[in-house]
């Protein structure tokens, strides 16, 4: 049986971090919606995985 290696060990993974990736509401600060708005190109330099940095959901805030 030929074994295949798993994606992570052959995958290139694009780190980022949204809050300085794409500002979509001119606030100086990147957003989710600008992570989404790049997807084509983050596609286009042959990117599969994408690593987010600080994702954090904070009850309260």
């Amino acid at each position: 049986m030929n074994h295949l290696p798993h994606w992570w060990q052959n995958g290139v993974i694009y780190q980022i971090y949204p809050k300085s990736f794409q500002d979509t509401t001119g606030s100086g600060t990147g957003d989710l919606r600008g992570v989404t708005s790049r997807l084509d190109y983050l596609q286009s330099l042959g990117r599969r995985h994408l690593a987010d940095a600080v994702l954090r959901l904070t009850a309260g805030r």
